[in-house]
């Protein structure tokens, strides 16, 4: 879906900032988990965290490390 609809490249596009060090995370990244957290059920901030530990996810978008 994402690919068909050119998530990728609409988030390149735009002017976003880019972390400031080798710790930080990309924009793209961010968005990405945080759409995959309300895909996956979460309705408020504080549910992000349950897909931000799971090790499925980080593979199959292949992540470093999750946000």
């Amino acid at each position: 879906l994402l690919d068909r609809i050119g998530f990728s490249s609409a988030v390149e596009s735009c002017d976003l900032p880019q972390p400031g060090s080798n710790r930080g995370y990309a924009p793209h990244q961010l968005i990405l988990q945080f759409m995959l957290s309300i895909w996956c059920g979460a309705n408020r901030f504080e549910h992000v965290e349950i897909t931000r530990h799971d090790p499925v996810l980080k593979k199959l978008f292949g992540f470093k490390r999750m946000a």
